[in-house]
């Protein structure tokens, strides 16, 4: 466990018992001391991995640190509770949700998600000054951030309304009093939010933390469980939490006392986000008996890179760990010396995105460099945009890893402009951008000419394309007939789809659209990098419809418009689908998307004051200093935390770091040098001559030729580049009833429309969950409480008609009321509920979750239920003995308890029919080498289709080559 680390590293890992804060700067190996620990302790008997929690703050993060400790533990032990602060409070929350009056079914709303939400329902809210008639949206943003941060706080409404009534008795003048009344006002709109947020079955990321909290605190024998059961917690990113996030710790800590955090206060970056500086500062105050062990050597950087990030943080003395318990954070590169920082500042920004391209493509040609070794950061999404240009323009790959890319990209633009022509005939832009796309393809000419037709007499394109004969005629033009039945084809389709548009919801609108022009076909018969590219933005496009038919009142198209510029204007754009890190581009970021990567040549660019750091324009909705817990710095919080947003982009650096500035940036206004490079490079003042470029290269921007790519390797099949080493069993079943099935599923993401009969199954998943997760805690929950559950988690798509929703409802109904009758007589209390499981086989990692597990006199039986109308006893044997997926349960089973289960059942509730299969060891060893199999087919991209039978339900039908050649 402790082969090649340092000795700073090796204490952090053997540490026995007690309160641990490791102190790990940039680059010294916190995940492997982290993932290295966990193993220790499993390995040494400390602690069973049921009994080990590890926290950290980003899925991406938790899944790494998940395979880490898979690969140092050699039998899979697979239940360590690994996952990120708000998964693990929604676990607690959809478990006991009951406890404190709510639904485990509530729905959680993103940032943007929670903006449209109150957008609906502003004027239910009792505001007046936050709610200016002239713009009554203008706080929407505001008011969001406001109880996001109060949540951070752990400050309830009542909390928050108390502090502003005491402020409003004790003020005197009438600026005070004014003041008190605004924050009087915040605190009833934050009270009515939450409440409609219940009310419409919504939460938030804050609620899942804080609603964790209060089941914690409101009820002991949970408590009690969960602290019991928690031997050891480890917590990655410690400086990034809030005081509410800590409060949970402390909770959980509270019995064995056996935490280890690992943070490092000059990367603390997400203040925006609540993060709490103080809680690293005062670890100790807290566990006055903690150790603490600080790694300085850095396995990244240069020592020249490493000394200049030295300089520039310093700067936030005397407000930082290093200063306060007098310990030294200086680190040590262990590769040694290599070049100076260098610094250039520019005349103009083109000059400078120029130069950075130019150096870029330099080192390309000469082979000492590719392009994946470069990496741009930039402090705002808004400051990429020079150099995508330039990128571009030379022909030299590269990806954006900002929150923005998928309303850009083209076939989503497209979707777009379909939709908008269907909501309002007027909208000739959109007409025009469908009918120039590569869906239809009309001629620039006779666009252009119809478009000015349009212009002149005041119509809109769409009535131009209706009245096209006509239209010739009187303005005495000719089209040609190609163009004529290509208008003909529109006009027709958006007749057809206007009509349906108001009837059904937007996904099946835009699906049936999709589907009658062979977009998923040519997706599917492709197997070029762009066409997955395609598919995987149109899977998240008809994902962002889906949430938003979770949480729309109606579900129409025009609904949909309008949701979806309310999440623009809030700032959502979500990330277009872009290769991996070991995609061959250079990679352009933010500094905040950077956090945790590295990079062999790092541009800091755009180091302007004013640009980076930024200006600092307050929130216009501040929590009262009374109510807020962290301990505020003596400087300047906000050039503190720029500061240290900046000490994260430099030490993203591995061999070289070239900080870079401009002076004009096309407005009248000449920017200076950021004091950043000042206090990073040591100086003074700023002496240097700003660069210039050639005035005529600067014209290059707006050239529409794209410098053909001759100079890097081309890029891999989609399928082999995008393999997981993790798969589903679901995914297992999937390819082994057909490989093309599961490549249009799982790596093309092909959108498929939520089929009834899904969901049907989920709602009773959901419902039966939640009645096991009571009984395994000798919980009585009635009948009302169970059909609750079902009605929560029902949602009304897919079905043919009313008629059948209903029909369908009745049906959930009738049998969730036959299995409690059964169940409340029955004695057996659940051994597991919803318990996850992994299966590793040589470097690869099958995952699933058992729906029930029982400890029966004869032994272990597990169950997965299943809606499917199985008629009688011999069918059900028959299925479940054919299982696969009873097969890997009863796998999964024996590698984490090391015997097989008694017997696996298939639980069909329909028609109250069991399925039992006794699990046999050769049975079950020839099923798993199948599975290798199957991974061995998926990484050799071998998706041959197997037509048969089972084609008439597949919801590939349509676009599957193999059914095209049966017809």
């Amino acid at each position: 466990m402790v082969d090649g680390l340092n000795s700073a590293q090796k204490q952090a890992v053997l540490h026995e018992e007690g309160p641990l804060l490791i102190v790990a700067g940039a680059g010294t190996g916190k995940t492997t001391v982290i993932t290295k620990r966990i193993a220790y302790l499993i390995s040494a008997k400390k602690a069973k991995p049921s009994e080990i929690l590890a926290l950290t703050f980003t899925d991406k993060a938790a899944n790494e640190m998940e395979e880490r400790v898979d690969r140092l533990i050699p039998y899979g032990f697979n239940d360590v509770w690994i996952s990120t602060f708000h998964s693990f409070g929604d676990k607690i929350l959809r478990e006991y949700a009951f406890e404190i009056g709510l639904s485990p079914s509530l729905r959680v709303l993103t940032l943007p998600e929670a903006v449209v939400f109150m957008r609906q329902h502003l004027f239910e809210l009792k505001l007046d000054y936050y709610r200016p008639l002239t713009d009554p949206t203008y706080f929407v943003e505001s008011l969001l951030t406001a109880f996001s941060r109060a949540k951070d706080e752990d400050i309830s409404p009542k909390e928050f309304e108390k502090t502003a009534k005491e402020k409003l008795g004790v003020s005197k003048t009438s600026d005070e009093k004014e003041e008190a009344k605004k924050m009087l006002e915040v605190a009833g709109a934050y009270q009515t939010y939450e409440n409609l947020k219940l009310l419409h079955g919504f939460i938030d990321f804050g609620d899942q933390v804080i609603f964790s909290l209060k089941i914690l605190k409101e009820h002991p024998s949970i408590l009690k469980k969960f602290s019991g059961k928690f031997k050891y917690i480890l917590v990655d990113e410690f400086q990034d939490t809030n005081y509410a996030q800590f409060s949970l710790l402390k909770l959980l800590s509270q019995i064995h006392r056996n935490i280890t955090v690992v943070g490092d206060d000059d990367q603390s970056i997400y203040k925006f986000r609540g993060a709490c500086l103080s809680n690293i500062l005062s670890f100790r105050k807290y566990y006055a008996e903690a150790k603490e062990i600080v790694l300085q050597d850095n396995y990244r950087s240069t020592q020249e890179i490493l000394d200049s990030s030295y300089k520039l943080i310093q700067h936030n003395n005397p407000d930082r760990l290093e200063y306060c318990d007098q310990i030294s954070k200086a680190l040590r590169a262990i590769q040694g010396s290599g070049l100076e920082v260098r610094y250039n500042h520019f005349e103009n920004l083109f000059a400078e995105s120029e130069f950075v391209t130019g150096e870029i493509k330099k080192r390309i040609a000469s082979g000492e460099s590719e392009p994946k070794d470069f990496a741009i950061l930039v402090r705002t999404n808004a400051n990429a945009e020079p150099f995508m240009k330039s990128l571009k323009l030379e022909g030299i790959p590269w990806r954006f890893s900002g929150n923005a890319g998928l309303y850009d990209q083209e076939e989503i633009r497209v979707a777009l402009a379909f939709l908008r022509a269907l909501d309002q005939p007027g909208d000739s832009a959109s007409l025009y951008y469908l009918a120039s796309s590569p869906l239809y393809e009309i001629e620039s000419e006779d666009l252009a000419a119809l478009t000015q037709i349009s212009t002149r007499a005041h119509k809109s394109l769409y009535e131009i394309f209706k009245n096209l004969e006509d239209e010739e005629k009187q303005e005495q033009i000719k089209i040609n007939l190609e163009t004529k039945n290509k208008i003909e084809k529109i006009v027709k389709e958006i007749k057809k789809f206007r009509a349906l548009a108001n009837k059904i919801p937007t996904g099946y609108v835009l699906y049936q659209y999709f589907e009658l022009n062979g977009i998923f076909k040519k997706l599917a018969e492709s197997n070029d990098a762009l066409s997955f590219q395609q598919a995987q933005n149109f899977h998240k496009f008809f994902e962002l419809i889906k949430r938003f038919s979770q949480i729309a009142q109606y579900d129409r198209v025009h609904y949909f418009i309008e949701y979806l510029e309310a999440l623009r204007i809030a700032g959502e754009d979500p990330e277009s689908s872009q290769a991996d890190l070991d995609e061959n581009a250079v990679n352009l970021l933010t500094v905040h998307a950077a956090k945790g990567l590295e990079f062999p040549i790092v541009f800091l660019a755009g180091l302007e004051q004013g640009h980076f750091p930024l200006n600092d324009r307050g929130e216009p909705i501040e929590i009262p200093e009374s109510l807020i817990k962290d301990v505020l710095p003596q400087g300047n919080v906000h050039i503190q935390e720029e500061r240290r947003l900046a000490y994260v982009g430099m030490t993203r650096a591995k061999k070289e770091l070239i900080l870079c500035s401009a002076r004009d940036m096309g407005k009248k206004k000449l920017w200076k040098p950021s004091q950043f490079i000042l206090e990073a490079l040591d100086k003074p003042q700023m002496n240097e001559k700003a660069l210039k470029s050639n005035p005529l290269d600067s014209l290059k921007i707006f050239s529409t030729e794209i410098k053909e790519n001759k100079i890097f390797k081309p890029e891999p099949n989609p399928s082999e580049t995008t393999l997981k080493t993790s798969l589903s069993v679901t995914s297992v079943e999937d390819y082994l009833k057909c490989p093309l099935k599961y490549k249009f599923s799982k790596i093309l993401k092909i959108p498929v429309l939520m089929h009834h009969t899904a969901v049907f199954g989920m709602a009773i998943h959901e419902a039966l969950k939640g009645y096991h997760l009571a009984r395994k805690d000798f919980k009585k929950m009635s009948l009302e409480k169970l059909l609750e559950l079902f009605k929560s988690a029902w949602q009304s798509v897919g079905f043919i008609s009313r008629e059948h929703e209903e029909k369908r409802f009745k049906e959930g109904i009738k049998i969730l009321k036959s299995y409690y009758k059964k169940e409340e007589k029955s004695l057996k209390v659940p051994y597991f509920v919803e318990q996850d499981f992994k299966i590793r086989l040589e470097e690869n990692t099958i995952r699933g979750r058992w729906d029930r597990v029982d400890n029966d006199p004869d032994g272990i039986t597990i169950i997965d239920y299943k809606t499917g109308d199985v008629k009688d006893q011999k069918e059900a044997d028959q299925k479940a003995n054919a299982s696969i997926q009873l097969l890997l349960y009863a796998a999964s089973y024996k590698n984490q308890f090391g015997e097989l289960p008694s017997k696996t059942v298939l639980y069909f509730v329909k028609r109250d029919v069991i399925g039992t299969a006794i699990p046999k060891a050769e049975k079950i060893e020839k099923t798993l080498e199948t599975t290798k199999k199957v991974i061995q087919g998926i990484k050799r991209a071998q998706f041959a289709p197997t037509p048969g039978y089972h084609c008439r339900w597949c919801a590939f039908e349509k676009i599957c080559p193999a059914i095209a050649k049966k017809l």
